[in-house]
């Protein structure tokens, strides 16, 4: 079985009125007669078989080709295709008799001659098709399955470095205050727990909670000085893939070079704009003037190029702002994306 796309489903027909109307004008021109005429009634003709093909494809895909051996799949949908060609073309030639847009009389067996060539022309342009859609999901699949290797190469360059940096900050409480060391590895263990084992592409929700138990963590470092706030436009579909860890490194980003874990304030915006899903990390810290990407924003942003996403940042307000831009046709995608077992 194999499901068209509606936009493959308007390619197939603007090629059926383009291959109806050019042949409808070589007609016009062999017989010498009103050539735009002949074209308008082989458009008519083309689009009549597209349509029979739309519902005969669709019926088969959903019903008829389940209760079929595989060995006879692709003849029996060759000879739909056929059928789809016949009398697509009989429709359309009767209808533009009706209309008359056609002066000329086909005798019957130049009219059953003609009706089964183009039955055989569909059944033949059906099946370059189906090889054509065929290759075309291959690639999708080679392709998505790079992108996850990708990912996944990505992902296991990042954990590294995040685990560095928590142990780091954990490392520090232990001299300080026992306590409250011994509460942040008990957090952190659960942390894992939840993020070590799971894809490299999850909800935005999921990576909102992740974000909040991380800051659980760090929040024992920084006390009250600085405050996370979190605001999310109420029409953001959370259930959106991203990159594991894309909003929690920018938060760190922040919190490290930004506040250089000073006071301040760290805000995360999340809000949708005409299809596109916008996730900004804001710290009122110094700022920067020449950008120097380390590891975790690279890893970030070659992570969500793989996606189709980007990351900009840029100084406003008063604010650094790290901007996450996911578009909602790349990410429904990425759905299909799964982790290697």
């Amino acid at each position: 079985m194999l499901e068209l796309r509606l936009r493959e489903w308007i390619y197939i027909m603007l090629f059926a009125l383009l291959m109806g109307a050019c042949m409808g004008t070589f007609v016009g021109f062999l017989i010498s007669d009103s050539w735009p005429t002949y074209a308008l009634s082989g458009a008519i003709i083309g689009f009549f078989i597209f349509i029979l093909s739309l519902i005969t494809t669709e019926l088969n895909n959903r019903v008829l080709i389940k209760r079929i051996p595989k060995l006879l799949r692709i003849p029996f949908s060759l000879a739909l295709a056929y059928l789809s060609g016949l009398f697509g073309g009989y429709i359309g030639y009767v209808l533009c008799k009706y209309m008359a847009l056609l002066d000329i009389e086909l005798k019957q067996f130049q009219l059953i001659v003609s009706l089964n060539v183009l039955g055989i022309l569909t059944a033949s342009v059906g099946f370059l098709i189906y090889l054509i859609v065929i290759s075309k999901r291959e690639w999708e699949r080679l392709k998505l399955r790079l992108v996850s290797q990708e990912l996944k190469n990505l992902e296991l360059q990042i954990n590294p470095h995040f685990l560095f940096n928590i142990l780091n900050a954990i490392a520090e409480l232990v001299s300080t205050n026992p306590e409250e060391a011994e509460k942040a590895l008990i957090n952190f263990s659960k942390f894992l727990r939840k993020t070590l084992y799971s894809d490299f592409l999850i909800t935005l929700r999921e990576e909102l909670e992740n974000l909040k138990e991380y800051w659980s963590i760090v929040k024992l470092r920084v006390r009250e000085r600085v405050s996370l706030e979190i605001q999310t436009q109420e029409d953001v579909d959370l259930e959106v893939k991203v990159p594991k860890f894309c909003v929690q490194m920018l938060v760190e980003n922040a919190l490290k070079h930004g506040l250089k874990w000073q006071a301040g304030i760290i805000k995360v915006v999340v809000r949708r704009k005409d299809r596109k899903l916008f996730i900004e990390v804001m710290d009122n810290g110094v700022g920067f003037n020449n950008l120097k990407e380390g590891v975790g924003l690279k890893n970030v942003k070659d992570r969500l190029a793989l996606i189709g996403g980007r990351l900009d940042y840029y100084r406003e307000g008063g604010f650094s702002v790290f901007r996450v831009e996911i578009s909602q046709s790349t990410s429904s995608q990425n759905r299909f994306i799964k982790s290697s077992p």
